[in-house]
């Protein structure tokens, strides 16, 4: 029989070592054998304990403002959905359509974002005001209580809105990440939650001059106890109560949420860029879902199932083979 280990909030567990009956042990040995079958751990779901559903800060947005985000996000969710479609496509020709009917969507979307008015809070506000991306107020206790106490996978983007909020690569870092967030979403509901962290708004922020943001003081301690050289922003911290380099799973781990990487967004493959472009983004939610997440998270397998890290360079590296 396995030995199960939950989340620590996952699954309606009350721990990560609850559980052991034998309904249970059942449940695992058939989900192994379903995702041996084809790849991939669509594992359970427990949606209302995932961590965000009483945990938001409500943005307020005026009726115009909510209308002027919708229509602008309404070319994200064609874009996902087109390239949904294209997974599935019977012939390389409808495809290769689909693929360039989302790109066309991205490309309006980005048009409508990444304009000399729009901020990284704006891009990203609709998407906080619907409780699709959570909050982190720095240094109020929010990392704990959202991140590590929920006891489930979380991505926090963590950006300078003081410094760097007009800038075109923080503004299309900003369009990067409510992507991943709305494509993770819509394709796998309720398995990531999805933060935002505001660095100027930390009790220690200092105005350091154009090229030097700062992490708050409780996320450069995680990162300096990792002895990652890292401290500029936007980037993406990934939280996980399971470490696939650990042998851990989503069945089997120590119920800890902790700190497994950290992503400079527009580094990978050279983006996005300050010159904007529709291929560069494409190119960054792209390998961010393939390369990074999917294996990490247990939602699929990279290219030749390697699993992809991060490091102290910025450079995305092949650290092992997936096992699954």
């Amino acid at each position: 029989m396995f030995a199960i280990k939950r989340f620590a909030a996952g699954f309606g567990a009350p721990g990560p070592k609850s559980g052991r009956g034998f309904l249970k042990g059942l449940f695992v040995i058939f989900a192994a054998l379903v995702f041996a079958q084809i790849g991939i751990m669509n594992y359970p779901v427990d949606k209302e304990n995932s961590g965000l559903s009483s945990t938001a800060i409500a943005v307020e947005l005026s009726e115009t403002e909510m209308e002027r985000e919708i229509y602008i996000n309404s070319y994200y969710k064609k874009y996902v959905s087109s390239m949904n479609e294209a997974e599935n496509a019977e012939t390389e020709e409808e495809r290769n359509r689909l693929l360039d009917q989302a790109n066309s969507y991205l490309n309006s979307g980005i048009e409508k974002d990444d304009t000399p008015e729009r901020t990284g809070d704006n891009i990203l506000s609709y998407f906080i005001a619907t409780g699709i991306i959570c909050e982190i107020r720095p240094d109020s206790g929010d990392l704990t209580e959202k991140v590590y106490n929920s006891g489930w996978p979380g991505l926090v983007f963590v950006h300078d809105s003081m410094l760097h909020g007009t800038t075109g690569f923080s503004k299309r870092s900003a369009i990067v990440f409510k992507n991943l967030s709305l494509y993770f979403g819509e394709k796998y509901p309720g398995i990531i939650n999805f933060f935002v962290y505001d660095t100027s708004k930390a009790d220690d922020y200092v105005f350091r001059g154009k090229f030097w943001p700062k992490f708050g003081i409780e996320i450069r301690k995680e990162i300096r106890k990792k002895r990652w050289d890292m401290d500029g922003v936007p980037k993406i911290l990934m939280y996980s109560p399971f470490d696939v380099m650990e042998k851990e799973t989503p069945f089997e781990n120590d119920g800890i949420v902790k700190l497994i990487d950290c992503a400079p967004i527009d580094v990978w493959e050279g983006c996005p860029r300050r010159t904007p472009g529709v291929t560069h983004v494409k190119r960054s939610i792209d390998t961010f879902t393939v390369r990074w997440i999917k294996p990490n998270f247990y939602l699929g397998l990279s290219p030749k199932g390697y699993i992809y890290r991060f490091d102290n360079g910025g450079q995305a590296k092949i650290v092992g083979k997936c096992k699954y």
